[in-house]
């Protein structure tokens, strides 16, 4: 769920496992090898991947003031697995020592020229990104919810420009030229040139299935020694996430959900029952894309929880409780 790979640093059978946690120093290398392997096949599914497990597996290993960062993020819980120093020294731990090299390799990975001058328009996060010949790609205002993308390509000379259609975005468009196998092809003229792209970010519920009998490796997953009030919260089955664009969500008691909502709700979505989403204004006490009320079902068997997206809850608090699963 959080586009990332293995088991909390474990690659056996990391599918089958009814819990999910993912280490940062694996997502963070999950991210480098996409990136990699983007250069050498053009394939723009791993730059789909590396959106995914930055936005999903990444920044929700954050903490929001910025002092310290997971070691693990988790699926559901009272907290995220922070990480604890290592070898006797305060300000060392792997995945913290990793984390800072992230926003570079995102710059790195957000546009690029190919080798017959094409303008490759990947990653859509606000910024203005260098490139080869002089040429700059700058994204100048979105927040992947908007549905709306403004983006501006500069160059000594004209050159074509290819624009990724995200998975998770409907109907991607860039000035009313529609997307074709995931890309969208327009014209740059030298100097600067600006552009629009308009989208519908999907709602989507995924089910995570998981082999019967697998071992819920729930050790791994609680860490009882640092976390001592997870015991018993590792789960035995599979379920059910939700994703808004390229956000996963999740239930939040810093968010006006229960402890029971979060952890033990009385229904269970399925797959392929109606979701809705309502967007809850106002200012968020947090570090959140948004929040939301979400809607199952339909009729008497409805019904509604407020949801955020993942990295709202970095809380490094016992008494918090949070959840993926619905």
């Amino acid at each position: 769920p959080f586009g990332s790979v293995g088991y909390f640093d474990h690659f056996s059978a990391a599918r089958e496992c009814p819990n999910a946690t993912t280490e940062v120093c694996d997502v963070i290398h999950w991210m480098r090898l996409n990136h990699a392997l983007f250069l050498a096949t053009g394939d723009a599914r791993c730059i789909d991947r590396i959106e995914n497990a930055y936005l999903n597996g990444f920044l929700p290993a954050i903490f929001n003031d910025g002092t310290w960062a997971c070691h693990a993020t988790r699926s559901h819980g009272t907290r995220q697995f922070a990480a604890p120093h290592q070898v006797g020294m305060k300000f060392h731990q792997c995945c913290v020592d990793n984390a800072p090299r992230v926003p570079l390799d995102l710059y790195e990975s957000a546009a690029a020229t190919a080798t017959n001058g094409t303008v490759l328009a990947l990653l859509y996060f606000r910024g203005d990104y260098a490139l080869g010949g002089g040429a700059r790609y700058r994204v100048l205002a979105n927040d992947l919810l908007a549905g709306r993308l403004r983006v501006a390509v500069e160059s000594r000379e004209p050159c074509r420009v290819r624009f990724r259609a995200p998975p998770w975005a409907e109907d991607f468009s860039v000035d009313g030229r529609a997307a074709t196998n995931g890309w969208v092809e327009a014209e740059a003229g030298a100097g600067a040139t600006s552009f629009t792209a308009t989208y519908r970010p999907c709602v989507a519920l995924h089910e995570w299935r998981t082999r019967e009998g697998a071992d819920p490796r729930a050790a791994l997953f609680e860490q009882v020694k640092e976390t001592p009030e997870m015991a018993g919260l590792a789960r035995r089955e599979g379920g059910v996430y939700l994703t808004y664009g390229p956000f996963l969500l999740a239930k939040s008691t810093r968010f006006d959900a229960s402890r029971e909502e979060c952890l033990n709700p009385p229904r269970r979505v399925r797959v392929g029952e109606k979701v809705s989403l309502r967007p809850l204004l106002g200012r968020c006490p947090f570090r959140s894309c948004g929040t939301w009320t979400a809607t199952f079902g339909e009729g008497k068997d409805a019904f509604s929880v407020r949801v955020t997206d993942l990295q709202a809850h970095d809380a490094n608090d016992p008494a918090s409780a949070f959840s993926i699963w619905f």
